[in-house]
């Protein structure tokens, strides 16, 4: 579900910085790693937050940095996954992907 961030129902905010409070969206703890085919323009933290949104979760990173024009696997970490997320980005990879 959805519920309200900041001030609670018919509290305003008053004063320089004040704004309308917004909906956020309820996370989930996940823990394990996400082989993602990133498509072509868009970036890899693009990727990585639109995945985390989908799947709701509370904690996510990527291992690696895809050009914006490149396509090809992406690891997303998820939980405490996201603890090998440097390990994995300092280690030589090599991906091989079956059709």
């Amino acid at each position: 579900g959805w519920e309200r961030k900041g001030g609670g129902a018919g509290k305003r905010r008053r004063g320089k910085g004040s704004r309308t409070p917004q909906l956020r969206r309820e996370t989930r703890q996940l823990n394990g790693i996400l082989l993602l085919d990133k498509p072509f323009n868009i970036t890899s933290n693009d990727a990585l937050q639109r995945v985390k949104y989908l799947f709701g979760a509370e904690k996510a990173g990527h291992t690696g940095t895809l050009d914006p024009i490149a396509t090809g696997m992406l690891p997303i970490c998820f939980g405490d996954a996201t603890k090998l997320a440097q390990i994995l980005t300092d280690s030589d990879k090599t991906y091989y992907v079956v059709r």
